[in-house]
């Protein structure tokens, strides 16, 4: 998957789930007046944004090691316990 690919997937979801949590939460409180919805959102979602940019800039050495991983079970255990 290329990275403009996963880029898009993955800020689709965010926003598509951003939409959907807040439209759960004010929907039923009739005003966008609300602090507690408001604390909610940015608890769930600020961690949430930071993680995917952390996660998504360290992508590339990420794969690097899952492939290390990858390659050495193809060469088997040497070890005997």
């Amino acid at each position: 998957m290329t990275k403009l690919k996963l880029l898009f997937n993955a800020l689709t979801k965010f926003f598509v789930g951003f939409i959907l949590i807040s439209l759960l939460l004010f929907l039923p409180a009739g005003t966008f007046n609300y602090k507690n919805a408001w604390l909610f959102i940015a608890l769930l979602f600020l961690p949430m944004f930071i993680l995917g940019v952390l996660l998504f800039i360290k992508s590339a050495s990420c794969c690097f090691f899952a492939s290390l991983i990858a390659m050495s079970s193809l060469w088997g255990s040497t070890t005997n316990i």
